[in-house]
C-alpha cells in the first residue's frame, strides 16, 4: 500500500460516513436498527468530565464522530492530492496532510460547539 492508497482510503472513509450523517439527518434516511451498536459510548459521560479532560465548556468532546470524519475527509484529500500531484518528501506531505485535518476539524469543532450552545 502506497502513501496515495492511504489517502484515499482515508478521504473516501472520511467523506462516505460523512455522507451517511448528513443523510441521516437531512433527508431522514435510517439505517436498520440491527446496524446500530448496542451500546452507548463516552458522549453519555454527563458529568463524568472532569476539569482537565478533553471537552469544550459546553461537555462536548474533541474526538466526536463530526470532527473524526472531517479530519480524515481533509487528511485523505489534501494528502492525496499532495503525494499525487506535487513532489514533495512524503513527511512533508504526510505533516500538511495533518495540519489541514486539525485545522478543519478544529472549524467543524468550533462550529458544532457554537451550535450547542446556543440550544
Amino acid at each position: 500500500m502506497t502513501w496515495s492508497d492511504f489517502y484515499l482510503f482515508c478521504f473516501i472513509v472520511g467523506f462516505s460516513l460523512s455522507l451517511l450523517s448528513f443523510l441521516g439527518g437531512a433527508a431522514h434516511i435510517h439505517l436498520p436498527a440491527r446496524l446500530h451498536l448496542p451500546f452507548h459510548g463516552g458522549h453519555h459521560a454527563g458529568g463524568m468530565a472532569g476539569r482537565g479532560s478533553m471537552h469544550a465548556r459546553g461537555g462536548l468532546s474533541w474526538f466526536n464522530a463530526m470532527t473524526i470524519m472531517t479530519f480524515l475527509a481533509w487528511f485523505g484529500g489534501v494528502g492525496y492530492l499532495l503525494s499525487t500531484h506535487s513532489r514533495l518528501v512524503a513527511m512533508v506531505a504526510l505533516s500538511i496532510a495533518v495540519i489541514s485535518g486539525l485545522i478543519a476539524a478544529g472549524f467543524v469543532f468550533q462550529i458544532h460547539g457554537a451550535d450547542r450552545e446556543s440550544e
